[in-house]
């Protein structure tokens, strides 16, 4: 919408200036440190259980992720120091913990110190590897090392042929060998030789030395890496990384190269490749797509194989490209594929390379982006709000970028709305409020109204097949000229006076036909284009126009951007979501529409765009969604992927309009952060299923000691096995964790608990079941868990466990119970029997004499009945009378209606004669209307409202007098005179709730007084009560009442209600509770613009269905006035 475009790019212009040129790009990391949970933040090693647990060393204790939160590690725990320097899982699944002091295990979550581990109390452990054969290699600082292969321990020393006793790096290859990396050096043992190591076997086996005097560039060997091409990576102290492969007989390596930062080693026979971030190396991980990633303690590179610099290209990414800080001490890639990286100041998770961004630290000469296009040249054009535009000169051999500024300083404006570029011509730039501008060879030409543009603010640019180049602009609608010669050729101006659907033109696109489309904020135009456009223009002829709105089909009101896909159909974003057109059908226009109820995140579609698979790509104000088109196409079935900031797309809100596609094949987004690179090759399905783990389980929401349950725990969970409890503990609580570390926040669960639930639990983010009131039974949890990707497990996680029913329904107590049940009912049956035919003989002379007394009864009731059927008939026929007398009394409610047109009476007694009564009486150029509910229904309520309907006729009409206040008081002293009883001094009476009301329309003004009872007022649909006196009329005998005259201004348009409570407090509905005032009110606020017969009308329509076949409570009286 015009707001990510004009408004929200002018509050931010202020904010920002032009930075330097720079060569970065950011990538997305995750960091983690102490604030989210993370022991320390110096982090020295990795490791990753069979749970899916990482486990992170550091020199301030250990931890343990989940993917939700850190459990933490340290000397009270049980490690044998803080200062942990290596972590390996052997094959069992326990986690070795080399510390500076020993050696601790880990099984699940319980440190575990034994016999085993005391063979290395005070050891200095500096790296722990499990190779091929499941060995366990453990390097120390000045001890050698150890292999350990589940039964034998074994060391290697100096003496024994190690180059050095301070062992760094560990690995092996595929043939067996292993790797040994020292501060002296490099060694090696064969297959055959570690067999030999153990089991007091001979030695026949020889540690290799590979050093400097052999071609090595340093003897400090601090990371290691193979292949399984046989290449040896060595990541060494000052002397970059040496790569090579061992040879045969007499030849110690072979196919030697290196890799160095920017000083070559001066051998001509080794191959050096220049690139590294640092000459030291720390680090040496294999990641996705065979890239290799180098640690240092200046950053990251990214080593790719390449046909340009011989062999490898290097991509640096420092913490200027979002790493969380330059010293590297670890890597590791996870079960899933992504690569973690421990450094000085906590964790960096690497998230891919799905999304790279380009902002004010890569040379953007401001983040709030416009715009982006790529020219013919491969350049990516980026326009700004303030920064002017933006070229960026993309290099093969690497993923840096130069930059070239086009602002005010050398002619261009700083405000940049559109680019574009038709064949090898110039670049064509649409700005705010300056015109166009043309860029060829370093040379800007300035287009505007001085030279014959219509308008100045240019959002489109495009070209038709004959050469036309239509101009839209924000508030000017469209301007068509000649590509060659826009200064001096003809322009045609079509705007919304002309047919256009709207003037705030937003995007344009040429179907295949040749016709142009035009969107806009009022809806869609199609603009019939012809070769001879401005002949026909010259005689004062208009193209042909047809405009698409809400009116013909088109579900939306505003049209942001335009597209036509490969099948040349048109695509829309709109604020409705996005439509598609099928253009090839000629004989009517049928849209197709997508909206959030089909999985958009958003209805508010400002970009629309294709990938190099077809797949439908919409940026809205809440990120990026991908239609995986290839399906739609298939089964008619709309799947979509959203993509936002946690996975990876920072910019969430797109602006509008602006895309494009490389020829490369990737998408680039503009944003309020600059410009998004969307690399398809890089968005890979995450197929890995979640690790789903019972954490733990709760009884009534406490953590318990489970020993007091069962005799078996595993302790590796903590959890009890065989578990079975009294049918008093009943209520379990089950916390679980799907570790996928992907994005963890968007696990979801679904459990069920077999014997009790009937289905599977919806998918939750929740990580725990809560079950109350467990029946007694055999059950078991399950509970399964999927990934980012909704990829879920295919086995759940299960749990036993037994509900042992109490004492009195267990099977023997039942067994005998029944038992002694039949036997005692037996017994007592026996006896019923012989007391029944005892008394059977008397019951029937009973009987028989009773049913001659009945007959005699029935005969004198019948004759009683028929006289109380006279009586009801004859006191029925006195009420009907009253209410003739009643109806004759009151007046006629049609003469309202002649008083006030805009007016209705809503009466409805409960019984035959009512309590509530209404009057109303014309006096002057005043009319008094008034609703009054007198205490009790039916007869006594009918006797009460005729005395106090004389009472008014006689102070109004008769007595003249016209104050409501005094009115009320005067009928106040009538009831009471009336009803009073001269053989009591104080004595409670019958009462009136009821406001009385004098409407002088004239003077547009309305008096009122209120004994008990509100005025309610509607103005422009929202309601105000105006109160009186909180006592009623009448009621008490002695003593006196006054009441206050209220006056309101009227407005045009105003209504007015007085009404008893009948309506409200009347019970019905589907739960049969009170209509209440509250959901009365509302109701008369909605018919601020509906007639006032029409309210009459729902109201009893309303009140009907409301009341259904159940009894009316009470009178019902509303009197609606409009002005």
């Amino acid at each position: 919408m015009r707001i990510v475009r004009f408004f929200f790019l002018v509050s931010l212009t202020l904010l920002l200036s032009g930075g330097d040129f720079a060569t970065a790009q950011q990538y997305n990391f995750r960091l983690y440190n102490v604030d989210n949970g993370l022991i320390e933040t110096q982090v020295e090693s990795f490791c990753q259980d069979r749970r899916g647990y990482l486990w992170i060393a550091t020199q301030g204790g250990l931890s343990a992720y989940d993917g939700i939160s850190f459990t933490n590690f340290t000397v009270s725990e049980g490690l044998k120091a803080n200062t942990v320097r290596a972590l390996c899982m052997d094959a069992e699944g326990k986690v070795w913990i080399g510390t500076d002091q020993g050696l601790s295990f880990a099984n699940g979550l319980e440190l575990i110190n034994n016999e085993f581990t005391n063979n290395f109390h005070n050891v200095f452990i500096n790296v722990i590897y499990k190779d091929f054969s499941d060995r366990i290699w453990i390097g120390t600082r000045d001890q050698g090392v150890y292999c350990y292969n589940g039964h034998q321990l074994v060391h290697i020393n100096r003496e024994l042929g190690l180059s050095s006793n301070t062992c760094l790096a560990i690995t092996s290859d595929q043939w067996g060998r292993i790797f040994i990396g020292t501060v002296n050096g490099l060694n090696w043992l064969d297959d055959e030789g570690i067999h030999n190591l153990f089991d007091d076997a001979p030695r026949t086996w020889v540690v290799n030395k590979i050093s400097v005097a052999e071609g090595l560039t340093s003897n400090r060997i601090q990371a290691l890496h193979t292949e399984e091409s046989g290449h040896i990576w060595l990541g060494t102290f000052e002397g970059g990384v040496n790569i090579f492969r061992l040879g045969d007989a007499g030849l110690r390596i072979k196919d030697v190269r290196h890799l160095h930062k920017d000083k070559k080693c001066g051998n001509d026979s080794i191959r050096c490749v220049l690139g590294l971030v640092d000459e030291s190396v720390t680090t040496l991980t294999r990641g996705l797509n065979a890239r290799v990633w180098i640690g240092s303690n200046s950053g990251l590179s990214m080593c790719e194989k390449s046909d340009e610099n011989a062999g490898y290209k290097f991509t640096t990414i420092t913490t200027r490209n979002g790493l969380g800080n330059d010293m590297i001490s670890d890597a590791m890639l996870d079960r899933e594929g992504n690569l973690w990286f421990g450094t000085n100041s906590g964790i960096s998770m690497f998230e891919g390379m799905k999304f790279v961004h380009v902002t004010d630290d890569d040379g953007l000469s401001s983040d709030v982006a416009t715009s982006v296009f790529i020219s013919r040249d491969s350049a990516l054009w980026v326009g700004t709000w303030g920064g002017g535009l933006n070229k960026f000169n993309i290099r093969n051999t690497s993923q840096q970028s130069d930059v070239e500024l086009y602002n005010s300083s050398n002619g261009l404006s700083e405000m940049i709305y559109s680019i574009a570029q038709f064949d090898s011509g110039p670049i064509m730039v649409g700005t705010e409020r300056d015109g166009m501008y043309r860029i060829q060879d370093d040379r800007i030409e300035h287009f505007d109204m001085s030279v014959g543009l219509s308008f100045r603010t240019i959002s489109v640019i495009k070209k038709d097949k004959y050469g036309n180049l239509w101009l839209g602009a924000w508030g000017g609608g469209i301007c068509v000229t000649r590509e060659d010669d826009p200064v001096h050729g003809r322009f045609l101006k079509i705007t919304k006076k002309e047919g256009l659907a709207g003037d705030n033109v937003a995007s344009m696109v040429e179907d295949l036909d040749g016709n142009m489309w035009v969107g806009t904020q009022g809806g869609l135009t199609r603009i019939t284009n012809e070769q001879d456009l401005f002949k026909k223009s010259a005689k004062g002829e208009l193209p042909e126009m047809l405009t698409l709105n809400e009116s013909n089909g088109l579900k939306c009101r505003a049209v942001y951007c335009l597209r036509l896909d490969a099948s040349g159909d048109l695509w829309m974003g709109t604020d409705n979501g996005v439509s598609r057109l099928n253009l090839s059908n000629k004989e009517e226009f049928v849209f197709t529409q997508f909206t959030k109820a089909d999985g958009l995140s958003s209805n508010t579609a400002y970009v629309i765009d294709f990938d190099s698979d077809g797949n439908l790509w919409i940026g809205s104000n809440k990120g990026l969604d991908r239609i995986n088109m290839s399906i739609y196409n298939i089964s008619g079935k709309v799947f979509v992927k959203h993509y936002g900031k946690q996975d990876g797309f920072r910019g969430i809100e797109c602006v509008q309009n602006a895309s494009a596609r490389d020829h490369q094949g990737n998408l680039w987004f503009a944003s309020n952060v600059g410009v998004t690179k969307y690399n398809l090759e890089e968005d890979r399905l995450n197929t890995i299923e979640p690790i789903t783990n019972l954490k733990s389980i709760r009884l009534f929401f406490e953590s318990v000691d489970w020993t007091e349950y069962t005799e078996l725990l595993d302790y590796s969970t903590g959890l009890p096995s065989n578990l079975e409890l009294p049918y008093s503990k009943n209520h379990l609580t089950f916390d679980f964790v799907g570790v996928s570390l992907t994005i963890p926040d968007k696990v979801k669960y679904r459990f069920y608990l077999k014997g009790l639930d009937n289905i599977w639990s919806p998918p939750t983010s929740t990580p725990e079941a809560v079950y109350s009131n467990i029946p007694p039974g055999e059950y078991t949890f399950m509970v399964m868990s999927a990934n980012n990707d909704g990829i879920w497990n295919k086995q759940p996680v299960k749990f036993h466990f037994i509900i042992n029913p109490p004492f009195w329904k267990t099977w023997w107590f039942i067994m005998f119970g029944i038992i002694g049940v039949v036997g005692g009912l037996y017994t007592y049956l026996r006896r019923r029997e012989n007391r029944i035919l005892q008394q059977q003989k008397i019951l029937e002379e009973m009987v028989t004499e009773r049913t001659r007394q009945l007959k005699e009864k029935k005969k004198e009731v019948e004759l009683q009945n028929e006289e109380i059927a006279k009586k009801n008939k004859d006191i029925t026929g006195s009420i009907y009378y009253a209410q003739r007398i009643q109806e004759a009394v009151l007046p006629d409610r049609d003469n309202l209606i002649e008083l006030i047109p805009e007016s209705f009476i809503f009466f409805k007694p409960r019984d035959i004669v009512s309590g509530d009564f209404y009057w109303f009486k014309q006096e002057s150029d005043k009319v008094f209307i008034a609703a009054v509910d007198c205490t009790g229904h039916g007869v006594p309520g009918a006797f009460m409202s005729m005395v106090a309907n004389q009472l008014l006729s006689r102070i109004i009409i008769d007595d003249g007098v016209h104050d409501p206040g005094k009115v009320l008081r005067l009928l106040h002293s009538g009831v009471v005179g009336a009803l009073e009883s001269p053989d009591r001094d104080v004595i409670a009476l019958g009462g009136l709730d009821m406001v009385l009301c004098s409407f002088d329309l004239q003077g547009m003004h309305v008096d009122y007084a209120c004994g008990s009872r509100p005025l309610l007022r509607i103005r422009d649909g929202k309601s105000e009560l105006f109160k009186g006196e909180k006592y009623p009329v009448g009621m008490i005998l002695d003593k006196e009442r006054y009441f206050t005259t209220h006056s309101l201004e009227v407005q045009p348009g105003d209504k007015f209600y007085i009404y008893s409570d009948g309506y409200t407090d009347q019970f019905g509905g589907p739960n049969y509770d009170k209509f209440m005032t509250g959901k009365f009110i509302s109701l008369l606020e909605g018919f601020h613009n509906v007639s006032m017969e029409e309210q009459k009308k729902t109201l009893e329509n309303l009140m009907e269905e409301w009341i259904g076949n159940k009894r009316q409570v009470d009178d019902m009286l509303i009197i609606g006035v409009g002005v």
